[in-house]
């Protein structure tokens, strides 16, 4: 069975009681089925990477620790984007402190989001954590499997069901992409 390996952060701020990215990876809930209605189940083995701590070092390295250990079959990165308000799935990651050197994913994001209602592609990863622990994990891969990182907007009662079905349906075109 192939697999993919998510991840999401911890809070940061003093105002976060949580993170957006460990929100939604619980609403997806680790092997549960969210009660949403939608058409086609969660696919796939999934792995999960829970409440990373938002540090230049310890993300990446615990990332491609896991990676390492559990060979996924790919790898969708999530972190907070608090002033979005839809899921952005990102194109690119750059390494801190030098924004010029940046790597894209493999994957054809415009595929990967077509029949999303309420997801965009972003170019824009940012020069934080979320920016350079894309780009470190995607140049420790290579392009060995397929990669993307998913920025989460805040789940408010009015968005989450929209983000969590996008999501699901992110998912389920990355486990296409490993078969």
């Amino acid at each position: 069975m192939k697999s993919l390996l998510l991840t999401s952060f911890a809070p940061w701020e003093d105002h976060h009681r949580t993170n957006a990215s460990d929100d939604l990876l619980a609403a997806v809930g680790e092997g549960r089925r969210p009660a949403l209605g939608h058409r086609d189940p969660l696919p796939g083995q999934l792995h999960y990477l829970r409440q990373l701590p938002v540090d230049f070092a310890a993300a990446p390295a615990q990332i491609i620790a896991a990676i390492t250990a559990l060979k996924p079959d790919g790898v969708v990165l999530c972190g907070m984007a608090e002033g979005r308000s839809h899921l952005s799935v990102e194109s690119n990651g750059c390494h801190y402190p030098n924004p010029e050197q940046v790597l894209h994913t493999s994957v054809q994001l415009d595929h990967l989001i077509a029949t999303c209602t309420h997801t965009r592609i972003s170019h824009d990863a940012g020069q934080f954590v979320c920016g350079h622990t894309y780009y470190e994990v995607l140049r420790y891969l290579n392009r060995s499997i397929p990669c993307v990182f998913v920025h989460v907007p805040v789940l408010t009662e009015d968005r989450r069901t929209h983000v969590i079905d996008d999501f699901i349906v992110v998912l389920q075109q990355m486990h296409r992409l490993t078969l």
